[in-house]
């Protein structure tokens, strides 16, 4: 938003902002993402109002980052899906946040509306005090409608709670269970979706 910084040419002007839109809608774009408020001076409330106008006229949706926590707007501007206005997980690149902080936010900030908390870091270093199974279950109380994964793809992929790795098998695996596994494959093999291309690869018990 802030003109001077060396990551955008700033949207401080009205002329600036509707410039922006322009060339995005020229693009195909289909929302933004606008950044450093740091805020709620009357000047800068009005901004958010006339981009979420801007963008509605535009047919996009919108994101604002660096913001001050919603108060209802989202009943006049459906278009803005989410903003910040939280201390939230973006905080782990430096520090560790609080149990008691994640625990409250339920209750306190998320009450109030929307909340782009960036959940699911699974890379080993962000864990902080936290687990891989936890940052799962971040995306579950998060009240952002577009939750997108903080973690990049590939790290979302080798973590230990992705459905994809595989995992290995138990020496004590039952007999029932081989059994009704080979019955699965089977099944697979005969013509169930799964089973399309030479049959179900077997899910395997962690140890």
């Amino acid at each position: 938003y802030p003109e001077g910084r060396d990551d955008g040419p700033g949207l401080t002007q009205p002329e600036a902002r509707r410039e922006l839109f322009r060339r995005c809608a020229e693009a195909g774009v289909k929302g933004v993402k606008i950044d450093f408020f740091n805020s709620e001076r009357i000047e800068v409330v009005r901004v958010y109002e006339e981009l979420a106008r801007l963008s509605a006229e535009h047919r996009m949706l919108i994101n604002f980052h660096g913001s001050h926590k919603p108060s209802g707007e989202v009943r006049t501007w459906p278009n803005e899906i989410t903003r910040e206005g939280i201390r939230e997980q973006e905080y782990v690149l430096w520090d560790k946040l609080p149990w008691e902080h994640y625990a409250a936010l339920p209750f306190t900030r998320m009450a109030v509306g929307h909340a782009d908390f960036l959940p699911t870091y699974v890379r080993s270093k962000y864990l902080r005090n936290t687990t891989a199974v936890f940052q799962m279950a971040t995306a579950i109380f998060s009240t952002a409608p577009p939750s997108g994964p903080s973690s990049r793809s590939r790290a979302q992929r080798s973590s230990p709670t992705s459905l994809s790795r595989p995992v290995v098998e138990s020496r004590s695996t039952s007999s029932r269970v081989r059994a009704n596994r080979r019955a699965a494959d089977s099944l697979g093999s005969a013509g169930s979706p799964a089973g399309e291309g030479g049959g179900a690869e077997p899910m395997r018990r962690i140890r």
